[in-house]
């Protein structure tokens, strides 16, 4: 019967182990996640504040091309952002 008991000891340590190292496994998960969400939030900011400033820079007449080198965004989507702005103010 002493066996048992110390058996059962072993096994009720290796559970806690276990739950411990899950416990923590799940704590990381979610630092993970909380922080690619946070970058993920500022890159939509950033791109949110380029598309605005190259909106402002072509309604102040700047030139597509030189609006692409600052603001990062693609010459094609430039010139789209710029055809749009113009079918607007029409």
């Amino acid at each position: 019967m002493r066996i048992m008991r110390d058996e059962v000891n072993v096994d009720r340590d290796v559970e806690v182990k276990m739950i411990s190292l899950a416990d923590r496994l799940r704590q990381e998960g979610r630092q993970e996640g909380i922080e690619k969400g946070i970058e993920k939030g500022i890159q939509k900011g950033a791109f949110l504040k380029a598309l605005e400033t190259c909106e402002k820079a072509l309604l102040n007449g700047a030139a597509p091309e030189f609006v692409a080198e600052i603001t990062g965004i693609p010459l094609e989507k430039v010139l789209e952002i710029q055809s749009t702005l113009n079918n607007s103010s029409s």
